[in-house]
This record gives C-alpha cells, structure tokens and sequence, in this order.
C-alpha cells in the first residue's frame, strides 16, 4: 500500500495488492507483503509530478490473483495516471467515490479487515495482477500529476502511508525524495508528521528525503512549504474546536544580498582526558569546518579547556585571521580535568567585549566539573554575575554529562541545548547546526499578537531568525478575531517592523496536527522545568494528563510503552537522574521537543488519525476521550447495524479503521468488538 499525501499542495498516493480468495476460501485472509516503496516527487510552482515504484512479495505456497487498488488523491489529473507491472504497461478503471466506497465495502466485508475504511470516500484506481507466482515478487509502477492545495504562501503535500493492517510483515524498506522547484524563494520546508532532510540546493530549489527500513508506518507523510519574494515572511496554521485555539505562526527568513547582518562567534571547546580519541578529532574537525564558513565580517574566538583554560591566537579575531587558527586548532589535544567554570568565565570576558554584533557562544562538554566550583546552580550564578552579552547554545556528548547543569545554562542564557549520543557523528551534529546560524537576519526577536490573547506560548523568547530557516512557533488562543501581527527585530543594531494581518477563527478543523505539535512543545517545557527546579504536583499533572490526550510518551507516561527495555529507560527515576544514558536520551527528547514541528511520534502503541489519538489496550484500541463509567454503545463488527452506523456517520468510518476499538463521539463512547 504505497499512499502518497503531499503539503497543502495536497498529494496522496497508496496503492496495495489484495488477494483475491482461492474457492474454496481459507480460513483466514491472505496477505501480499510490501518490500519496497520509493516515491520520487517533482514540485514545479505548485504541480506535483509523482512516481511510485512498489515491490510486493507472495509469501505464500501457491500461485494468487490479486486486485491492485489505488486510492485517488484529490484534485489528481486522472487522464494522466499510468501503470506498469514488471515492466508491462497495463490499463486499469477509474472507480468514482460512489462505486468506489461500495467495492470497498465489499472487500472490507470479504476480509474481515477494516483497514481499507481509510479510503472509504475516495475515488479508486484498480486493476486486476495475475499471476503472482509462489515466494514471487511482482513490480508495480504507478505515476500522475497533481496541482497541490494552497493556502496564503504556504503548500501542502500528503503522502498515505498507513498499512498496519494490509501486511503481515513489516516494510523492508520505504523512501520519499521530493524536489520543489520555485520562481521565488522556497523557505520554511516542515513535516508535522515526520523527520525529514530538506537540503537547500538555492534560494529557489530544495529537496526533501525521508527513508526508513523495516518499518509499520501508522501515519501519512505530511509536509509543507512556502514560497515568497519578500527578505522576511510569516504564515500562521489554526485550529479551533470547542473553548481551545491552538495555533502555529511561523517566521521565515529569506536570502538577504545585501546589508546583511555579521556575527561574533565564541567557541568553547572540551579537551579533558574523557574527549580523547574519535570524539576530540571529530570535534576538531567540525571546528575547521566552522572556522572555514565564517562569513568575511564576522569575528571569532577559540577557547580550549581542560584543567586550565587557553584562548587561541589574539582572543577576538577576524575573518583574515582563520589560517591562524586553523593551525591552533591542529594542534589542540586531550588530558587533564574539566574546568567549566574557568572556560564560560572567559567566554564572557570575551563576549562583553563585543560591540554591536549579535554573540553566540557554542559550548561542547562530554562530561560534569571536576575543576572550580562543581555545584551546577552556584555554578550558573557565578557566571551570569559576568555575562552581559550573548546566547549560549551547549553541545552535550555522551552519556557522562550533567543534564541539570546543561538545562540551567540553556535556561539563563538563552540558548539551546544539544544532546550527541555516542551513536552519532559529532563533526555531522555541530556542522550542520552552525550552517544553520551561519547569517542572522533578524535578532531579539519580539512578537505582539494585538488583539488576540494568546497564552501557553513556546518557544516563550523567539531568538534570532536566520537566513534560509524559520522560527515556529506553537502557542494557545483564547479570543477569535482579525488582528495585526506586529514583529520587531535588530539587524545591523537598528530597529525592524514587520505588520500582517492574519484572522484567528472561531472554528477551524483543517490542521489537526496544529495542537499536537503544540502538545509535545508544551511538555518539552514542562519537563525542562521539573529537571531545572524539581518536580511539582501541578508539572507533573499537566505533563500526565497531555501525555496520555496527545498519546506522548514521557517519564509519566510510561505505561502507553509496551516494550520493558524502553519502559525502564522512560521511568521517572532515571528521568530525575543528573547522568547515565537514561537521563540523557530523555533529555536529548526534551531537547527536541522543545522545538519540534512534528506531533505525536509513532509509535507501535499510539495511533493518531485526524483530531483524535488512540492507544493499544489488550486487543482494543482506546480513545483518549474514553472515562471509565461514560455512556456507551456496543456494536458488533460485520453486523448489519455496524454496516449502518458507517452509513450515517461517514465522517467516523476512519476510526473504525482500527478494528476493534472504542470511539467517542458526542459524549457517548462506542464500543466496536
């Protein structure tokens, strides 16, 4: 089942093999197992051209008949779809949503598998695969065009993608490369569903990747990007339903050529016994690589620390100055302690020496104070009595490092902390995020929503936009209306307005990801907060009673995790640990969430369609909405009174999707078994 959803430009390819039954039938449905799924989507000013290529496997003893059918996108050019099958072009029909839903049904009914109800008010492409021999693979190809829906700048493009229920083995191997092609500057390329690489090739072209190997995808790929002339922009996405506004406003910095912002940038570099080895060399590596990018006016110091702390070359440099530094960095080795305080005192001696610049400070530690004052709060405040100027973003490596420590610093200085995991490759991790800061085009970043009142917001300081990046914001609102968006930045030290006029509205259920993403950027906070000042009877509500609504999982929701490794590694005491690799991979999530654009993660145990979120208990999959001692309705599956409830609620027929399951709708729980 290969479904391709696009951005609002508005795609969506799946197509799946469904056995057709031997006479007479098994006791139980056959499956066809999907290998492979490669998508390759040209975007051109808003026009999706989409390949599909799928592999199905026959696991089974005997020679099978299958039915191929493909869910149609919306607003898809049908004259335009073509098909091949192991290298033969073959025709198919085109069924409409009414012909479509019943042939559907009839599967749906023959199988005793409701997965298909996903697409049970879309148009059908299908055609009839034989023969599909024995342990034999059959290749598919289908291709079509698309115009992508649009909303303001902003596209949108989906990708279904959810075939838990249609295989019997997970898929070998799944990848999307998406090429977006533009007359204006593409920028703020999001997915609220997955992690992707989006890769600015220039100002008007950009990739998009996803691949991912044995896996059971349970959501539809989801992503969206804009496309605009001005140097700065801003989109906002809404949902509204009931009492709660949730909202996503995003700012997006264009190419500037010219009066383009210059940076000051500090780093401050780990070399105690602990980093010898691959970490110190990759360390070494990723800092030639950002000695190498600096743009010509922008100034630069380099502090190495152990037990006593070295500045190299003339402490603040220029850009002239880099091959001097280079040769510094060259001959920079571990051994000795870790005096943290001595290295962030003279980071902000160094800093308050700036003049006009924006400040960032990159600090890498893999370890705790050894040297100086070892006590992470009296640690905190001794440096914030000298710094004066500045951000501070912190590079944690490994699994030794303070999480407390590193939380309080971010928390001051407004900053950001990284989490690298011995898995991953440290020059790739801070390389790929100074490319990120590399041209500050707005800093201080100030936000007045005029009329609305909005609360609950996060991030709660924006910080600084940067060329080719965005900053998104997730955050609440409580009164709808029109209002005036007003941002204020510096760049060059002067003062910088942007004004536009968005409408906050009163109902809006288009985005429903719109509050999940708020959801897990609230409880990145929350958790932020417990690990700064401990834990407290109204945090650790909040974050229990939004981890089980949003199906996300934290320390105090371990329970939604049915594997016992990773439950132990979730538990509440691991999470109030300083250290150790527990303290540290739920901090790098924090970390993460704290900025994240995606919602719910998946997850075996969590399903997420449309505005509600579900989870696995026993053999039923429950509502978040559920309370015991609710009113509730049972329906048996396959009954003739089941076939009616989808007939006049067609706008729930997604939910039954899952089986067995208990769906609240209205105040009354359903209970489908």
């Amino acid at each position: 089942m290969s479904i391709f959803m696009l951005f609002p430009l508005l795609l969506l390819g799946d197509g799946h093999i469904i056995p057709i039954p031997p006479r007479p039938p098994g006791p139980k449905p056959l499956y066809i197992d999907i290998k492979s799924q490669h998508a390759e989507v040209k975007i051109v000013e808003g026009v999706a051209a989409v390949e599909i290529e799928e592999v199905f496997y026959n696991p089974h003893d005997m020679r099978i008949e299958g039915e191929y059918i493909f869910p149609i996108p919306e607003g898809a050019s049908l004259s335009d779809f073509s098909m091949w099958v192991n290298g033969k072009e073959v025709k198919g029909e085109i069924l409409r949503s009414d012909e479509a839903r019943r042939r559907y049904l009839e599967i749906v009914r023959r199988r005793r598998d409701p997965a298909l109800l996903e697409y049970y008010n879309r148009d059908m492409f299908r055609c009839r695969i034989f023969p599909i021999e024995p342990h034999g693979e059959v290749r598919v190809k289908i291709g079509y065009e698309q115009v992508l829906k649009k909303k303001g700048d902003m596209y949108e493009f989906r990708y279904p993608l959810k075939i838990n229920s249609l295989t019997e083995h997970p898929m070998e191997s799944f990848s999307l490369h998406a090429t977006i092609e533009a007359s204006w500057d593409i920028k703020n390329v999001f997915s609220p569903t997955h992690s992707i690489d989006v890769v600015p090739k220039d100002k008007n072209k950009v990739e998009v990747a996803i691949e991912e190997n044995n896996i059971r995808p349970n959501s539809d790929v989801i992503f969206y990007y804009s496309a605009s002339r001005e140097e700065f922009d801003m989109s906002l996405l809404t949902y509204r339903k009931g009492k709660d506004g949730y909202f996503l406003l995003s700012l997006s910095g264009g190419y500037i050529s010219e009066d383009r912002e210059n940076k000051a940038i500090i780093f401050v570099l780990d070399r105690s016994g602990s980093m010898r080895g691959k970490k110190i060399e990759q360390a070494k590596e990723a800092l030639e690589f950002m000695v190498n990018s600096l743009n010509k006016g922008d100034e630069f110091a380099i502090i190495t620390f152990s037990t006593d702390v070295e500045v190299l070359g003339d402490g603040l440099m220029g850009w002239r100055d880099r091959e001097k530094a280079l040769s510094g960095i060259r001959d920079i080795n571990a051994g000795g302690g870790t005096n943290i305080e001595g290295a962030l005192l003279r980071a902000a001696e160094l800093a308050n020496k700036v003049e006009k610049l924006p400040v960032y400070v990159v600090f890498l530690t893999d370890g705790e104070p050894t040297v100086g004052e070892r006590n992470p709060e009296r640690l905190k405040d001794k440096i914030k009595k000298e710094w004066e100027n500045g951000r501070l973003f912190v590079f944690g490596v490994g699994y030794d490092v303070n999480t407390e420590l590193l939380e309080l610093l971010t928390g001051e200085f407004r900053g950001r902390g990284e989490y690298v995991t011995p898995d991953e490759d440290l020059e790739i991790v801070l390389s790929s995020f100074f490319s990120s800061i590399q041209t500050p085009v707005l800093t201080d970043v100030e936000i007045d929503y005029g009329k609305i009142k909005v609360k609950k917001v996060h991030p709660e300081q924006p910080g600084d936009l940067f060329a080719g990046s965005s900053i998104t914001i997730a955050g609440m609102y409580e009164n709808p209306g029109k209002t005036t968006i007003t941002v204020r930045g510096k760049r060059k030290g002067r003062e910088v307005v942007y004004e536009e006029r968005f409408e906050f509205p009163g109902e809006s259920e288009e985005y429903a990801f719109v509050p999940r993403v708020w959801a897990r950027r609230r409880i990145g906070y929350l958790l932020s907060q417990i690990k700064r000042y401990g834990e407290s009877r109204e945090l650790v509500d909040e974050v229990t009673e939004l981890g089980k609504r949003f199906g996300i999982v934290t320390p105090y929701t371990s329970y939604l995790i049915t594997d016992e490794e990773e439950r132990r590694l979730y538990a509440p005491g691991v999470f109030r640990a300083e250290k150790g690799e527990g303290a540290v991979r739920i901090m790098k999530d924090v970390a993460f969430a704290k900025r994240a654009i995606t919602g719910t993660p998946q997850r075996r145990e969590v399903k997420v369609i449309g505005e509600k979120t579900f989870y696995m208990k026993g053999e039923v999959w429950v509502d978040t909405e559920y309370k015991e001692g609710m009113k509730e309705k049972r329906i048996e599956l396959w009954s003739r009174e089941y076939e009616k409830f989808m007939e006049s609620h067609p706008e729930l027929v997604p939910y039954l999707a899952l089986g067995k399951v208990i769906v609240v709708w209205k105040g009354v729980a359903y209970r489908f078994e």
